[in-house]
């Protein structure tokens, strides 16, 4: 069982904001451990449409993770993922009432910065999503790799 009681008020990820007189606390351990007890024992379905998520709803999933594409789409592809489009991240946000994450590829602080800003509920680093590297070669012959 997981406490939900006596927050820890220095939690990593925090944020104290002030809103009008009142204060708001984000990202409290409370939080992080609530979300995660609401998810326990539930179904989580991939979905990349407005429509799937609907539907997931529907037949009962606690959560929704937005993908680029599902994982039998991913391998016709080359095993090529990456982060879903932020348009349909937001579209499926304003059309279901259970949680809405979204992957990131792990240590992308700016793809994670752009998902926390469209207040997804969660954001999953993730190793599944494929390294984007642009690979440019010079005139003098120098390979750099762009991550």
């Amino acid at each position: 069982m997981i406490p939900l009681s006596g927050d820890i008020p220095s939690a990593k990820g925090s944020v104290c904001e002030k809103i009008d007189s009142n204060s708001i606390v984000r990202g409290t351990s409370t939080l992080k451990r609530g979300f995660a007890h609401m998810l326990k024992n539930g179904v989580v379905m991939d979905v990349t449409t407005v429509e799937q998520a609907q539907i997931a709803e529907e037949a009962g999933a606690v959560s929704v993770m937005v993908l680029d594409k599902l994982p039998s789409d991913v391998r016709k592809a080359g095993g090529v993922a990456r982060t879903a489009s932020i348009r349909i991240i937001e579209e499926i946000m304003d059309h279901v009432t259970i949680p809405v994450m979204a992957k990131c590829r792990i240590g992308h602080m700016y793809e994670a910065k752009v998902l926390d800003e469209t207040n997804v509920d969660m954001i999953d680093e993730s190793e599944v999503l494929t390294l984007l590297m642009n690979i440019i070669t010079s005139g003098n012959g120098i390979t750099l790799l762009h991550l």
